[in-house]
This record gives C-alpha cells, structure tokens and sequence, in this order.
C-alpha cells in the first residue's frame, strides 16, 4: 500500500535551505551589528568626552578672563572714576554686566540694565542673599552661582577674591559660553558644586533656578572624587545616555556633556535597517532561486515516484524524460531500462498465456511454484460447445479450428473480465474458475463474478448466432465450494489444477443442459451465493450417479430484474442442436 506524501520533497528543501539562509543573514547581520556597535559606542564615547573636554576648557578661559577684567576695572576704579572710561569697559567687555566690591564700589553695564529694568538696588539684594558664596570667595574660593531667576536674563555671578580678606562679584551674560554651549546632540551643562544649572542651552531651566542633584548622572558627579570621567546611565525617564563631566580646578563648577544613546547609535540603527532591506531582498531572491531549483530536482524525483507507482501496479509502459549526469539522471536511466524489463516480462506472459495460465505463469516468474497446493473457496464454471460433433463432421482442418478458436475467445474474454481464470479446455470443453489461482474477493464475489461471466457469454453466443453461421450451441452448469488448487507434478515439470466437488458438481449440471432444455444450469450452492442479485427458476432434482443426497439445481434466466421466463428463452435460444448431438 502506498503511503501517503504529507510534506514534499519540495517544501523540505525549500524550508531547510531557506532556513539555512535566513540563519547565514541572522548571524551576518547580528555579527556586524555587534561589531559595528562596538566601534559606534567607542567613537560616541571618545567623541562626546572631547567635546565635554572643550566645553570646559573654554568655560574656565571665558570665567577666568572675566574674573581678570573685573579685577582690572575695580584697581582702576580706585584712580580713575570717569564716566567714560566705565563704559568704554563695558565696551570692549560686553558680556560683562557689572562689577561690585560691597559695601561701597558697584559698576554697572547701564544700557543692560536700562534694557532690562533693572536697578542698583537688584544687584544689593542678590548679594545679600548670597552672602555666604561672597565670604567663602574672601577666603579664596571662587563660587559661581545663578543670577538669571534675579536678573530674568541668562546670567551668571562669579564670586571672587580681589584681594585678601576682600571678595568682589562680577556680573557675566550668558552669551560669553553662548558659542560652547549649543544646543544639539551633545549637550553641555555648567553646574556649581551644589548641583544648581549654571549655563545651559535650555534657557528656561535657567530662569527657573533648577537644581539638577536629583539626576542620578549628576549625583554620580559632584560625588565623585575625580575631576573627570565618561559612564552610561539611566535618567529617571529611562532614557539611556553617555555622559562625560569635567570639574574645572579653582572653581566650584563642573561641565557635563551627554548625548542621547538613541543618537549616538542612529548610524547603527540605520545601517541595521539597511542591511535587514538588503537581507530581505536577498533572502527573496534566494527563496525565487531555491524554488526553481528544487523544482529542477523534484521534477524528475515526481515523474519517478509516479513511474514507481506504475509499475507497482504492473503497468511498465512509462516515459521519463530526464537526461542528466548526476545521480537523479542515473535512476531515471535504472528506472526506464526496469520498465523495458517490465515490459519484456509482459511480452512473455502473453505469449505463455496463450498455452497456460497466466497467474500461473507470473507466479512461475516469480518463482513460487512447488508441487502441492491448499484448499479455496472457488467458483467453478464448465462449458460445452455442444455443436461440436456435428461441426467435426461438418468442418475440416483450419475451418473446424477458427469455430472452436471463435468459441473459446468469446467465453476467454467474459472470464478474463470478470476476474476469472481458465483452468483447462479441450476440444469444445473448457473450464473456468473464480478465486483460484489469484483471489478476487470472498465466496460470494467469486459466484457473481461467475454468474455474470455465464449471462456475458450467452449475450455474446445470442450476437454471434444471429448473423453468423455455423450456430454455436453452448451449455454451462456452475458450481461453489471448497476445492483444491494446486500444482501436481514433480519439480521440474507442473501443472496447475483444481480438484474436488465443485468441478464434479459443475460438469454435472453442464451436462444436464441438454435434458431440461436450458443452458446455464448452477447448484443451489452458487444460487444461495448469487442471493437476489440473479432471477432463477428451479428445475427438478435429481440424483448424482455415485452420491447418495439429491443435488438441486437452478436455471439462471438473468440480473436482478429479468422479467423472461424459462419458456420464452427457450424460445429465443436454438435448442435443435443440442437435441440432435444428445439424441434427446
């Protein structure tokens, strides 16, 4: 039985070499990106920590110079206080302000502070307020502090000492670091030692005197002993970044400068988004390749598969057409040269057939021939032509042999047909057999089969008669049972042969044809198999000379829904010829 296909050959290789494929990418891809992303990471790292580095060295040359300036105009002040000479100062000092010694010495920038409305007495009040910053600066620790909340306008107070004992302010625009401090993907950030937002891009957290400490980067910073450092972090937003900070010596302020990872790794996102497009189009292309070409392999494998099957079945009469010099080439060729074989052992039971069986025969091929047999549940059927003295006296040499051969053939064809057997003919007898040598079905298959055949080839007798001549007269008598079958002979020299009741049955009711004018005449043995598939007519019983039980027998009239009587096939079939040979 052969077993059903539930996945192709096609699929599997397509599946298992594309999977093979898309693996290959994968790990293409996964190993470049891994490499790619590494190389990334340490340019954005190595970059960011440089820009930091800049930023910061040019925060601690714009403070540093305006701490020198502030203390330039304040030693000047204490010579020359002209109008003029201040403000050609702040001049040449735009980005400054003003200047202020408390208690007594304060410069302003008047055209700023008139811009902004602001007076002499705002600058007072923020010193007061940090107080603490200007003593700490007398003592000689610059503090820088955020005076935009005070001044609305980005600005920063840088508390320095003047001279020992002695602290001054000095009043700084946020456009002095305007150009280090851009905003963009690197982002730098001036904070003082208490984690206030000095100088920043972002002029609002200026103006709202943030205090960053609750940043986790920025907690790391002022806790860190070093004065500078690069690290990945976490904000509190979730949002990966690199950081690097750089605290600037002499001052309690720190520039920090961080970029987005998101940022830093857009290029590796992009060549990643690149490569899956480029992965995608060659995975399709492989995919349209593997299909062709698996169909270029599975092709011949199919048309092989089903020239098997053929031949499984017996038909050896197959076309492959597939030349090749690979292994599938070489089985298409082993597959036609077993076909030829086939088809040469065809040729040989058919020509062995004419003189025997040809179940017999194919069996004999095979090898499976020894003397000896079992018992089977047969159908027997035994015909008799029984014109055929008449014609032997009638007819001479080749004409007597194509009546007997035209005969022959009709009932040969009905019994082939229908799954049947010739078991032996001589003359113008001949016996059939169903189930034996090769089975067809159950008992009951057997006597259809059987039945049908006879009613076949009185159909074909009826034919022949009515336009040819000479008539051809034919009596059959049927019969079932067990029987045996078998080979009787000696190893080198067997014949096939069945024996047993049902042959003895079936020639007797074929004899009885004459006698009660009919001719098909079965035993009620085959008429309990046919059932009410059949119309029959019971004839009178007799008994079997050498048995002692009366044997019943029936005549078949025809299939289920025959409306004749026995009379009038009587009538249609010519029943002189019988009377004649049998004298009846």
């Amino acid at each position: 039985m052969k077993r059903p296909i539930r996945i192709s050959l096609k699929i599997k290789l397509m599946a298992v070499i594309s999977a093979l494929v898309a693996v290959c990418l994968t790990l293409v891809i996964g190993l470049f990106t891994l490499l790619v992303s590494r190389d990334m990471r340490l340019s954005a790292e190595d970059n960011n920590f440089l820009i930091n580095r800049r930023v910061a060295a040019s925060a601690e040359a714009i403070i540093a110079n305006a701490i020198a300036n502030a203390d330039f105009l304040l030693e000047s002040a204490r010579t020359e206080r002209s109008a003029d000479y201040f403000t050609l100062f702040f001049k040449k000092n735009r980005d400054i302000l003003a200047v202020a010694m408390p208690p007594s010495t304060f410069i302003v920038h008047e055209a700023f502070f008139l811009a902004y409305h602001i007076d002499r007495a705002a600058i007072e009040a923020f010193i007061i307020d940090h107080t603490e910053a200007l003593g700490k600066a007398a003592w000689g620790q610059t503090q820088i502090v955020n005076a935009t909340p005070q001044f609305q306008s980005p600005v920063i107070a840088l508390f320095f000492q003047q001279e020992k004992g002695n602290a001054a302010v000095v009043f700084l625009a946020y456009r002095a670091f305007e150009d280090f401090f851009p905003a963009g993907a690197n982002a730098s950030l001036l904070i003082n030692d208490a984690g206030d937002a000095l100088i920043s891009p972002d002029t609002n957290l200026l103006l709202a005197g943030a205090n960053l400490f609750s940043d986790p980067f920025v907690r790391t910073v002022l806790e860190a002993g070093e004065m500078s450092m690069q690290k990945i972090y976490t904000d509190n937003e979730g949002t990966v970044f690199f950081g690097a900070f750089q605290k600037l010596p002499g001052y309690n302020a720190c520039v920090l400068t961080t970029i987005p990872s998101g940022i830093a790794f857009e290029g590796v996102y992009s060549i990643i988004r690149r490569n899956i497009y480029i992965s995608f189009i060659i995975f399709t292309v492989c995919i349209v390749f593997i299909w062709f070409w698996t169909r270029r392999i599975t092709r011949p494998l199919r048309e092989l598969s089903e020239a098997a099957r053929r031949i499984e079945e017996g038909n050896y009469h197959i076309e492959i057409d597939m030349r090749s010099g690979d292994e599938i080439g070489s089985l298409c060729e082993s597959t036609r040269n077993l076909a030829l074989v086939g088809q040469e052992r065809d040729r040989l039971i058919d020509a062995l057939g004419k003189f025997s069986n040809k179940s017999v025969i194919k069996r004999a091929l095979r090898g499976r021939l020894l003397p000896g047999g079992r018992e089977s549940e047969i159908t027997v059927l035994c015909a008799r032509l029984y014109s055929w003295v008449p014609l032997t006296q009638e007819f001479e040499g080749s004409a007597l042999v194509q009546v007997a051969n035209m005969f022959f053939s009709l009932v040969f064809e009905s019994v082939q047909k229908t799954g049947g057997s010739i078991a032996d003919f001589s003359g113008g007898e001949l016996c059939a057999v169903w189930g034996a040598p090769e089975k067809i079905g159950d008992k009951k298959t057997n006597a259809h089969a059987a039945l049908s055949s006879a009613l076949q080839i009185r159909d074909a007798l009826a034919a022949y008669n009515a336009s040819r001549r000479p008539l051809l007269n034919a009596g059959f008598g049927i019969d079932s049972g067990s029987a045996y079958c078998g080979y009787v002979g000696t190893k080198d020299r067997l014949e096939w042969t069945i024996a047993g009741l049902p042959v003895m049955n079936a020639r007797w009711a074929e004899g009885e044809n004459p006698r009660l004018a009919t001719d098909i005449l079965i035993t009620e043995n085959t008429r309990k198999l046919g059932g009410k598939d059949f119309v029959y007519e019971k004839m009178p019983a007799v008994t079997v000379k050498g048995k002692r039980e009366v044997l019943e027998s029936w005549a078949l009239l025809g299939a289920a829904g025959a409306t004749r009587t026995l009379g009038e096939l009587r009538e249609e079939l010519d029943f002189r010829g019988i009377e004649y040979e049998r004298g009846v």
